[in-house]
C-alpha cells in the first residue's frame, strides 16, 4: 500500500519541508508527518502527486483522486463509465494542463478532470482508433504543447488535441518497445519526449520521429528513470549509476540521422556509481539546493553533491516519525520546497 509522507526539517532556524524515511539502526535528522486514511485519504495506496496553481496538493490513489489543502482531504471519484468505474479510479499518473484540466493515467485508461469545476469529464475522441486506445490500462503520461503521450504496457501512444480537448491518435502511434518495459517519460525544452526503458532510452520528436539510444556497455541499457532539468540536461539512472547527458549532447542526438544512437558512458558526466545490490531508482528529483532525491523499491535516498554521498531513509518499526514502508513509488517537490513521497506496503 502506498502512503503519503510530509516532513519538516529545521536547519539553522530555516524551515524546509521534506518527505523522508529514517534509516533502520540510525537516528534520522528528518521526521515525517503522515497523510493516511486516518486523515481522510481515500486509500492507503498513493501513486501520484502534483500541485496546482492555487497551491492545492492532488494525490492519485488506487481508489480515487484526492485534493489536500493542508488541513483536510476531499475525494473525487470517476463515474464517467459505469462499466469501468473501479479501474478508472485506480490512478497511476497525472499531469496538469493549464489551470482548468488534469489528465490522468489509470488502470481503466485515460481520464480527464477539471480542478476548477471539481468533476471528471468524458473524453472526446476523433475516431474509433483513438476511442479504443485511450481505454487501455495506462502507467504513465506526459503533456508537451498540444500533444499527449501515454504509456500502455510496452507501447507509447501519442495524441494531438485541439481547443476543446478532442483527442486524435497520431498516424505514427503507437510506438512499440518490443520485449521491453517502459518506466517513465520526460520532455525537453524542444518538445522531444524521452522514455526510460529496459533497452536504453527512446526519444520521440514533435514530428513523430522515433530514435533508440543505446549504451555501448550493455549492462547500462537498463534505464529506470530520467529527469530533464531547467538547463535541459537529462539525468539518467541505469544499473551503472547516475549520469548526465547535457543539453549539447541531447541536441546532437536529436539532430542525428538514423534510428539508433550509441553512447559510451565514459563520455558522459557521471554523478555517482551504485553499489552492488542498490535497487534501481524509479523517480529522481533535484531540490533547491541541487541535491538529488531518489525513490526506489528499497527505500528513499538523498544524494549530497558536495559530500558525494547517499543518505538512506528506511522504515523503522520503533520510530513513529519514520516512513511506514520501504517500497517507495515516487518523489515530488512542491512550490514550498516540501518533498513528498508515495509508498507501497505501508498501510
Amino acid at each position: 500500500m502506498k502512503r503519503l509522507f510530509l516532513l519538516r526539517l529545521f536547519v539553522i532556524q530555516i524551515t524546509f519541508c521534506v518527505l523522508n524515511f529514517s534509516a533502520v539502526g540510525q537516528t534520522s535528522p528528518l521526521r515525517f508527518r503522515h497523510l493516511t486514511v486516518e486523515n481522510g485519504l481515500s486509500h492507503t495506496d498513493a501513486t501520484a502527486i502534483l500541485q496546482d496553481t492555487k497551491g492545492f496538493i492532488w494525490i492519485g490513489t488506487y481508489s480515487g483522486l484526492n485534493r489536500y489543502d493542508g488541513y483536510a482531504t476531499k475525494v473525487f471519484y470517476n463515474k464517467t463509465d459505469d462499466t469501468k468505474t473501479a479501474y478508472l479510479n485506480r490512478v497511476s499518473d497525472m499531469k496538469l494542463f493549464g489551470e482548468r484540466f488534469m489528465w490522468l493515467a489509470t488502470e481503466g485508461g485515460l481520464a480527464l478532470f477539471s480542478p476548477a469545476a471539481l468533476n471528471f469529464i468524458s473524453i472526446k475522441t476523433a475516431n474509433a482508433k483513438t476511442a479504443a486506445s485511450i481505454k487501455e490500462p495506462l502507467q504513465k503520461l506526459i503533456i508537451s504543447g498540444k500533444k499527449l503521450y501515454t504509456v500502455s504496457q510496452k507501447n507509447i501512444h501519442s495524441y494531438s488535441f485541439n481547443e476543446d480537448l478532442t483527442l486524435q491518435e497520431d498516424a505514427s502511434s503507437p510506438y512499440v518497445a518490443t520485449g521491453s518495459i517502459i518506466f517513465n517519460l520526460e520532455k525537453d525544452n524542444s518538445g522531444n519526449i524521452w522514455a526510460a526503458y529496459t533497452g536504453g532510452i527512446l526519444t520521440i520528436s514533435p514530428s513523430g520521429k522515433i530514435k533508440k539510444i543505446v549504451f555501448e556497455d550493455a549492462a547500462a541499457n537498463y534505464v529506470s528513470a530520467l529527469l530533464c532539468d531547467k538547463k535541459n540536461n537529462l539525468t539518467v539512472s541505469n544499473q551503472k549509476g547516475l549520469f548526465v547527458i547535457d543539453d549539447e549532447k541531447l541536441k546532437k542526438i536529436s539532430n542525428s540521422t538514423g534510428e539508433v544512437y550509441s553512447i559510451n558512458t565514459n563520455t558522459l558526466s557521471k554523478i555517482t556509481s551504485f553499489t552492488p545490490g542498490f535497487t534501481a531508482p524509479n523517480n529522481i528529483q533535484y531540490d533547491s539546493k541541487g541535491n538529488l532525491w531518489i525513490s526506489t523499491g528499497n527505500g528513499a535516498f538523498r544524494y549530497f553533491f558536495n559530500d558525494k554521498k547517499f543518505e538512506p531513509y528506511h522504515y523503522d518499526e520503533f520510530e513513529k516519525a519514520s516512513i511506514t514502508a520501504n517500497t517507495v513509488n515516487s518523489v515530488f517537490i512542491d512550490k514550498s520546497d516540501c518533498i513528498w513521497f508515495t509508498t507501497f506496503g505501508g498501510g
